[in-house]
């Protein structure tokens, strides 16, 4: 069956966390890791409680001592009210109010039902810099098996993602060891770079999809050719940074599940992070709150 993952420019094999655990860090480890799951919203339209799945990421938090963050942008259009704070604080969720949206002086913008306010808020990950490692979830996705080790390889100096069924990189999931200077570096991306729907960020385009994909112009693309695409432009900005990174891709089916699986026999127990499914494919847990997950 045809890999779920790519280089950047073309399919390549998934990388494993059992391959990244066995092999020689690209940062060194403290001995003393601290991991962080995290969830966002951007507050351009009010905030529903309850979050369809933090029972789920509470339960993986609680097993394995990780923290869980929620970040809203301190300027939103519909800002927490006092008891939507006091409620997130009693539930032990961490909420970290950031300060843009949209990287300052971000060359290209765009109005009107873009979704680069909601996906480029998740840089500020990058600047989570207390935690070895953290992982970045979206509201619809359900912790489902054990993602740790996700964390403690991202913590060797991965920047991990999965691709998506429409586009090379899914905004879904993110795991990543926070860094000053990789922040710097996509500062300075976000700065320098224009987005044209011919010819993608930078001119880089949208290898290895054949033509604007879903997301291309927000963080999805963003994030693919700052990370994964080795042109000019991104390389320049991470070598002025300093900053240290490989980035890698886990198989989707695994870590950040959407709809269906390529792989033949694939069982919906391998399922680590279920995103979207539902009918003939695998199903999310009970929304009311799992029980024994793993």
């Amino acid at each position: 069956p045809p890999s779920t993952c790519n280089n950047g420019s073309a399919a390549a094999p998934c990388f494993t966390v059992e391959e990244c655990l066995a092999s020689p860090p690209v940062e060194e480890l403290s001995g003393d890791e601290k991991y962080a799951f995290v969830l966002s919203h951007s507050l351009e339209m009010p905030l529903k409680f309850p979050l369809p799945n933090l029972a789920s990421m509470q339960y993986a938090a609680e097993r394995h001592g990780v923290d869980v963050i929620f970040m809203v942008p301190k300027d939103g259009r519909h800002p927490l009210d006092d008891a939507r704070r006091l409620e997130l604080s009693n539930l032990g969720v961490k909420l970290v109010e950031v300060p843009w949206s949209l990287p300052p002086g971000m060359r290209y913008t765009r109005e009107g039902g873009w979704c680069g306010r909601k996906d480029l808020m998740r840089l500020h990950l990058l600047n989570l810099t207390g935690y070895s490692a953290v992982a970045f979830y979206d509201n619809d996705v359900q912790i489902q098996g054990d993602v740790l080790p996700a964390l403690r390889c991202a913590a060797r100096g991965y920047f991990l993602s999965t691709s998506g069924p429409m586009s090379p990189m899914n905004l879904g999931f993110m795991a990543v060891r926070p860094s000053s200077s990789l922040m710097e570096a996509a500062l300075d991306f976000a700065r320098r770079a224009d987005y044209s729907d011919a010819e993608g960020w930078g001119g880089a385009g949208f290898l290895p999809a054949r033509r604007k994909f879903v997301g291309a112009e927000c963080g999805q693309g963003f994030f693919h050719t700052l990370l994964y695409k080795q042109t000019e432009l991104s390389a320049s900005v991470l070598r002025r940074a300093g900053a240290r990174i490989s980035a890698r891709q886990l198989d989707r089916c695994e870590w950040n599940y959407q709809r269906a699986c390529p792989r033949r026999g694939f069982e919906c127990s391998s399922v680590r992070a279920h995103h979207k499914g539902g009918g003939a494919e695998c199903w999310k847990f009970d929304a009311a709150g799992p029980p024994e997950l793993y």
